[in-house]
């Protein structure tokens, strides 16, 4: 089952890879919100182009093309898998160990201070996020299917799960979620990664530790 917003993803995508190398340091933070956006975060091809580009700026000589080739690789090969109907589970549950392996990867690409691995980082704490609090919800307050995360935060409120100033902390990241997951990196600043990494490992050391 398709979701309703591909075209706009496989638009976005063609654009970028239409622009050549105007989109060097576009394209390879969008690879990664693509991929997670239709596999989920702990998915195989999140897995593999994050090995690939960890593995090119290892070797700094050339870095910058090479990544964007391996991003323009990979965005290609989504959207080919988009329109012909290939993307059959488009999310994937991670459980809490790896949700802390997600943060710990945020953190790394965060750590290279870039604009670009900024953008890498903003995905994957994004994600990271969503996952956990969508993991929370079903676990601790009986929360079905998949509702809106504003939803899954409200019965985490109500059923005495999220205390203090954390239900309005973690309402406050929903916005940078939405940026995040769809690529406006213009809104996205590392100040806000930053918070929202602190929140996520709260809530992953106080209710999955």
């Amino acid at each position: 089952m398709s979701r309703p917003d591909e075209a706009k993803w496989i638009l976005q995508g063609n654009q970028l890879l239409n622009s050549g190398t105007e989109s060097t340091h576009e394209l390879p933070p969008f690879a990664v919100s693509m991929l997670t956006y239709f596999y989920g975060a702990n998915s195989a091809q999140v897995r593999a182009y994050m090995q690939g580009a960890d593995s090119i700026l290892r070797n700094k000589e050339g870095s910058a093309h090479r990544l964007f080739m391996h991003a323009r690789g990979t965005v290609a090969s989504t959207i080919r898998e988009l329109e012909n109907g290939l993307v059959a589970n488009l999310r994937t549950s991670i459980e809490g160990e790896l949700l802390g392996d997600l943060v710990g990867l945020a953190k790394e690409a965060l750590s290279r201070n870039t604009d670009e691995t900024k953008n890498v980082a903003a995905v994957l704490s994004a994600a990271a996020f969503e996952d956990t609090v969508r993991r929370l919800g079903e676990e601790k307050a009986s929360v079905r299917d998949r509702p809106k995360l504003e939803a899954v935060l409200a019965e985490l409120k109500n059923a005495g799960v999220l205390k203090g100033g954390t239900p309005s902390l973690a309402n406050a990241m929903l916005k940078f979620r939405n940026d995040s997951l769809h690529a406006d990196w213009q809104l996205v600043s590392r100040a806000q990664v930053e918070s929202c990494l602190a929140l996520t490992d709260s809530l992953l050391t106080e209710h999955f530790s």
